[in-house]
C-alpha cells in the first residue's frame, strides 16, 4: 500500500510574486493603484452565488476586464486566452 501522505515533488515550490516579476513602469501597477480606490459596494449588490460557489471576487473580474479593454482585447474568448497566456508567462 502506498503512503499517502507523500506529496509529490512537482507540488512543492515557492509562492510566486507578481511584486518582482511585473516591471514597476507596466500599466498593470497603474491599473492596480486605481482600482484599489474604487467602492465596489454597487458590484457586489449585483454579484449573485446563489446556486453557485465563485471562485474568483467581482473586483477581481472586474479588473481582468478592464485591464484588457486597455489591451485592446474586446473578445471572450481572446480574454480567455490571454488569461491563461498569462498565468503561464509567469509560472
Amino acid at each position: 500500500m502506498k503512503n499517502r501522505n507523500i506529496i509529490p515533488i512537482h507540488q512543492i515550490g515557492f509562492p510566486i510574486s507578481f511584486e518582482n516579476i511585473i516591471p514597476n513602469d507596466d500599466s498593470v501597477r497603474m491599473l492596480y493603484d486605481v482600482m484599489e480606490g474604487l467602492d465596489y459596494t454597487e458590484l457586489n449588490k449585483t454579484y449573485s452565488t446563489i446556486g453557485r460557489n465563485p471562485t474568483i471576487l467581482p473586483e477581481t473580474m472586474f479588473a481582468i476586464i478592464v485591464y484588457r479593454y486597455m489591451e485592446g482585447i474586446y473578445s471572450s474568448r481572446a480574454l480567455e486566452k490571454a488569461c491563461k497566456s498569462f498565468i503561464f508567462h509567469y509560472r
